[in-house]
C-alpha cells in the first residue's frame, strides 16, 4: 500500500513525465529501496532526501503529512533555480542540504504571502542574498 510519502513521490514523477524505472536509476539506488520508500515498507530518511534531491523537490514536502499541503512544483523551482543562480553569482558557499532548506523556507514564505511573481521573487532573494552576506551568514568563497 503506498503511503503518504509514496503518494507524493508519485504525483511529482507523472508531473514530471518520469517513471520509477528512470528514478531508480537517476537516483542510482536499489530498485528495492525506492520502492520500500514508495509503497511505504521503509522511510529511511536517507533514501527519501536522495529521491527528494533527484526529483528537485524538498524532503520536507515529502515528509510533512498535512494533507491540506499543497505543492507548487512550479514555483518550488523558480525559487531554487533564482536563489542558485544569486549563489553562484554572488560565491556563497552552501551545501546542497542547507541550500536545500533556505529554499523550502524561502517556498513557505512565498506560498504564505501568496507571492507568485518572478520578478518579487528575484528581488526578494537578491535581497536576502545581499543581508546574508552582509551579516555572515551566508559565507562567500
Amino acid at each position: 500500500m503506498t503511503d503518504d510519502i509514496g503518494r507524493k513521490i508519485k504525483k511529482e514523477l507523472e508531473r514530471q513525465g518520469m517513471s520509477i524505472s528512470q528514478l531508480v536509476r537517476k537516483t542510482k539506488l536499489p530498485q528495492s529501496s525506492v520502492d520500500n520508500i514508495i509503497y511505504g515498507r521503509s522511510k529511511k530518511r536517507d533514501i527519501i532526501a536522495k529521491i527528494a534531491r533527484s526529483l528537485a523537490i524538498p524532503i520536507d514536502y515529502l515528509l510533512e503529512s498535512n494533507e491540506n499541503n499543497t505543492f507548487n512544483a512550479s514555483l518550488y523551482h523558480l525559487i531554487f533555480n533564482v536563489t542558485y543562480e544569486q549563489f553562484a553569482a554572488n560565491r556563497v558557499n552552501i551545501t546542497k542540504e542547507n541550500l536545500d532548506e533556505y529554499c523550502y523556507n524561502t517556498y513557505l514564505y512565498a506560498a504564505k504571502e501568496k507571492i507568485k511573481d518572478a520578478d518579487i521573487i528575484r528581488s526578494y532573494i537578491s535581497g536576502m542574498t545581499s543581508l546574508g552576506i552582509r551579516q555572515g551568514y551566508l559565507k562567500v568563497r
